[in-house]
């Protein structure tokens, strides 16, 4: 996936949609190996859902070589 506008603060989007018109939310502290991360890197990341909120977001996000 493509790091879309990415660190309003400690946090980016994926431009993974979860639902239409959605980007996938992401932390910083989710990035693996404090990698920095860039607008237009690809990552791998899996992909969880909140029990209570029903909101999903991305951990362990990984950038592909």
């Amino acid at each position: 996936m493509v790091i879309f506008p990415l660190h309003k603060g400690q946090f980016g989007f994926l431009s993974f949609e979860v639902e239409e018109g959605k980007k996938l939310f992401f932390h910083m502290t989710e990035v693996e190996n404090n990698e920095v991360l860039q607008q237009g890197d690809e990552v791998e990341f899996v992909l969880v859902t909140n029990k209570r909120s029903g909101k999903h977001s991305a951990c362990c996000v990984r950038k592909i070589r």
